[in-house]
């Protein structure tokens, strides 16, 4: 895969994160009325401009990489009809005419049936295709929330935002995408302390130089080997081995990563490893846009979407007490 385009998944994955929390909790932004609905959501989904990458330079390579052409066509169509949505929404304004609304609508409820978005991120979360899919599936869930967080908002207009029937749809997603993230990416990280264990620690040893009629001459040496390739790598010292050693633990685990993440890791903590969800204390890592690029992205999203949730359960009022 070309890591530029992973590094632009990423990015637009978190750009959606952003925008797919916006919704969430069950009170707040007041939305104006009537057509103008749809200027007034995407300029709220986020507090300033923020460019999203095209489709081609975003997707495509990867989906293809992936062999999942079934999907990018879905994802093509209805990425592009956002990206110029929330475009205008920012330089030229929307149409605020009753016709526009409608059509808008209609876009957004046929990407949000079953037949869509909801059998993509399937096929994403199957067994076949979720170790190799990851920021597909990131850019591709993302997306998905941010269509229901917008799903919300217009229905909400008339009534209160938690009956509207897209506000538990909202909330299982994220719990289920929570779910599969923290899964693929503890399976992700698990193969990679796997393939790790499989080279072996440098050892010194002691050999005997026998050469027929003359003495023999003991000599010192090192090495380690990996099990996985069968190869054995030898040097003059345990020193140098050492050396050796952690430099390629260190390009295996970035060659390994990115068979996965389609970008290597750049940084080198395979060993922690959280087995489900990230601790309470870290809930507060502010999301930086210029955060992307890197796998840790995975970690990034996560927090995002469990904080949001986190707050939607706290602060979620009974239909009683709901003022709107």
């Amino acid at each position: 895969m070309d890591p530029n385009s992973s590094e632009l998944i990423f990015q637009s994955a978190l750009t959606f994160a952003q925008f797919a929390g916006f919704a969430v909790p069950g009170f707040g932004v007041v939305i104006a009325g009537g057509a103008a609905v749809l200027q007034e959501v995407f300029t709220r989904l986020s507090p300033k401009y923020t460019p999203i990458p095209s489709f081609e330079r975003a997707v495509a390579n990867a989906l293809i990489m992936h062999d999942i052409a079934t999907i990018k066509d879905d994802i093509q169509t209805y990425y592009t009809w956002y990206q110029q949505n929330y475009d205008a929404a920012w330089t030229t304004g929307l149409d605020e005419s009753t016709k526009y609304k409608d059509e808008f609508e209609a876009t957004l409820y046929q990407a949000l049936s079953p037949s869509v978005f909801t059998r993509d991120l399937t096929i994403l979360m199957d067994e076949d295709h979720r170790l190799f899919s990851g920021p597909v599936f990131l850019l591709g869930a993302s997306f998905h929330l941010t269509l229901l967080s917008i799903a919300v908002l217009l229905d909400s207009v008339p009534k209160k935002r938690i009956e509207s029937k897209w506000y538990s749809i909202l909330v299982d997603q994220y719990k289920t995408y929570l779910t599969h993230v923290n899964l693929v990416r503890f399976e992700i990280h698990q193969k990679l302390y796997q393939r790790l264990g499989k080279i072996t620690e440098p050892a010194g040893e002691t050999s005997h130089n026998v050469q027929i009629g003359a003495p023999t001459i003991p000599f010192y040496r090192a090495r380690f080997s990996d099990t996985e390739t069968g190869a054995q790598y030898i040097f003059d010292n345990l020193t140098e081995a050492k050396v050796a050693y952690n430099k390629y633990r260190i390009e295996v685990y970035q060659k390994t990563s990115a068979q996965y993440y389609g970008v290597p890791l750049e940084s080198y903590h395979v060993d922690n490893v959280f087995s489900h969800y990230p601790d309470r204390s870290r809930y507060e890592v502010p999301i930086d846009e210029n955060t992307h690029g890197l796998p840790e992205a995975y970690e990034e999203i996560v927090l995002t979407w469990l904080k949001s949730y986190e707050r939607q359960k706290a602060s979620l009022p009974s239909p009683k007490t709901e003022k709107g």
